[in-house]
């Protein structure tokens, strides 16, 4: 039997949308096949997630580390950036897959390699912003990559003609359901709320936390049976300007926080890719304060997700006082959609799926 290796590539640097994507999509190939070999090539720390889900990895140096630190200012840029290649060149060359799976903003230095090695590529690929200018910069790799995997309906995402005939939409891509041994062990009779930023390294994500704080203490001088849990994410450096409130358990990240949030009787989120898509799978009650990101447009996402999800709210960030009366709402009105047993998006089946088709069509060496 034909012997599967996928490498799947994710940039992992303020948020994990990327890794955790990708992790769904190489559970289901690894479901599909259960001798597939499914490693991880990472710019950073898996932060627990490939662990929980047992996927194997290895990693790169960040741009961080290597550009923003000071700690490589002995070499030149050139050569920090040849050695990146070199690395990705070896770890390609020893683990020798048949296809690698970049998602939405590949490591260049691994594209060059892969390309080196003549090593076919897929690429999973969310709506941004600027799709246009997004698929524009793609094209000097239209030769490498065989397949876009959109992990969108079809009507959501505009694909230029000449990317058509090997894009494949699969709808959304989410981890698997919540484990139902996850418990909160938390008092009898409690509500609880979580607070989530995701991986928590964007600029001023603080503030979000600290707002949600101080509105979550105004609910709790009403209700002394709220607890809170800030799951500040495992990128979060801010912790000296945190206002840590009574009532408040701080976890810097769960691998299984999908599980914790079908737990809760409350999320307060921003709007990122994967935590909207948790979130509304879950039917979890949920208020979205969505932010501002240079690729991504968290506002128009939060917008939809309100339009098909009564359980789910958008307050922006300008409106103070209106978080403090959407969590009293949300806690005495009862869930219409709530659902911890909901089945998962298909979105990382079909992806596998076409990852298996494309590499059927990939000759034996």
């Amino acid at each position: 039997m034909r012997q599967i290796t996928v490498l799947f590539q994710a940039p992992n640097g303020i948020g994990l949308g990327h890794i955790s994507r990708l992790a769904a999509i190489a559970q289901a190939l690894r479901s599909k096949v259960p001798s597939a070999r499914v490693p991880f090539l990472l710019e950073g720390g898996s932060h627990s997630l490939l662990e929980a889900a047992s996927l194997p990895y290895l990693t790169l140096p960040n741009n961080h580390a290597l550009y923003e630190s000071g700690s490589w200012e002995a070499w030149p840029k050139e050569e920090r950036y040849s050695l990146i290649v070199n690395i990705a060149e070896s770890i390609i060359r020893r683990i020798r897959p048949e296809l690698i799976l970049f998602d939405t903003i590949p490591c260049i230095p691994v594209v060059i390699a892969a390309a080196n090695r003549k090593i076919p590529a897929a690429i999973c690929v969310r709506k941004v912003k600027e799709m246009g200018g997004y698929f524009e910069r793609l094209d000097k790799f239209q030769e490498q990559i065989k397949c876009l995997i959109i992990p969108h309906e079809t009507d959501e995402v505009g694909v230029p003609s000449r990317w058509l005939p090997r894009t494949r939409f699969v709808g959304r891509i989410v981890r698997s359901n919540p484990r139902a041994d996850v418990k909160l062990n938390l008092p009898a009779g409690s509500k609880t709320i979580v607070i989530s930023g995701g991986g928590g390294g964007y600029p001023n994500t603080v503030d979000f936390y600290n707002w949600a704080l101080t509105s979550f203490a105004t609910c709790q001088a009403r209700n002394p049976d709220l607890i809170c849990l800030l799951v500040t994410g495992p990128l979060f450096n801010d912790w000296w300007k945190l206002n840590l409130i009574n009532g408040v358990r701080v976890i810097p990240f769960d691998p299984n926080l999908i599980s914790i949030m079908a737990n809760a009787d409350l999320v307060i989120c921003q709007a990122g890719y994967n935590t909207i898509a948790e979130v509304t799978q879950l039917g979890v009650p949920t208020i979205c304060v969505p932010a501002d990101r240079g690729m991504d447009d968290q506002y128009e996402r939060a917008k939809q997700s309100a339009a098909s999800n009564s359980n789910f709210h958008i307050c922006r960030a300008s409106e103070k006082d209106r978080l403090t009366l959407l969590i009293d709402r949300c806690l005495k009105s009862p869930s219409t959609e709530r659902s911890s047993d909901r089945i998962a998006s298909m979105g990382a089946t079909r992806a596998a799926e076409a990852l298996l088709e494309l590499i059927t069509e990939i000759p034996l060496e």
